[in-house]
């Protein structure tokens, strides 16, 4: 890795590493600790626009300026695509990539239990946070928690007032 050309500004994606992790742990600590204050979810949007730009940024070039000696990957093959991650600038964009959606996933849970289930803060720390967690680190299995919590769980969507003078009528 000590022949990394500059990518973007001079900084090659070995440099640029140590600064998306504490971007992105910025928008899960915010996630996280206060779900229910009025800044937290657009808050949670800088770090996915963050590193989401610098992904952008570094992915582009390497799509518009491909290799000349390299030949296109074969998607469908799992060798292929295993050779293509050797690559470390296209490791640090599938890296990004994984930050930035799981991110992006857990806000949106957390948005649907806060708005649709109207969790309270206790329900919302037990239930709510470990699948956050979980999206943080096996992305798809937190999804699914989440997905489960919110069908077993959860299950009734919060009812306005209104709306339950409606039903009344």
């Amino acid at each position: 890795m000590e022949n990394l050309q500059p990518v973007l500004v001079g900084f090659t994606t070995k440099d640029l590493w140590d600064y998306i992790h504490p971007v992105a742990l910025a928008g899960w600590v915010v996630l996280c600790a206060a779900p229910r204050w009025r800044y937290t979810m657009p808050l949670v949007l800088v770090p996915i626009l963050i590193n989401a730009a610098l992904y952008g940024a570094v992915l582009l070039p390497i799509m518009l300026f491909p290799d000349p000696d390299d030949e296109a990957p074969d998607l469908s093959k799992m060798e292929s695509v295993f050779a293509m991650f050797q690559k470390p600038d296209i490791f640090f964009v599938g890296w990004v990539h994984y930050l930035v959606f799981d991110l992006l996933v857990a806000r949106g849970c957390a948005i649907d239990a806060i708005s649709t289930f109207n969790v309270s803060y206790l329900r919302y720390y037990l239930m709510v946070v470990p699948c956050l967690l979980s999206i943080l680190y096996v992305g798809p299995v937190g999804f699914l928690l989440h997905m489960i919590l919110r069908t077993f769980v959860l299950k009734e969507p919060k009812t306005t007032t209104s709306s339950k003078k409606k039903k009344k009528n």
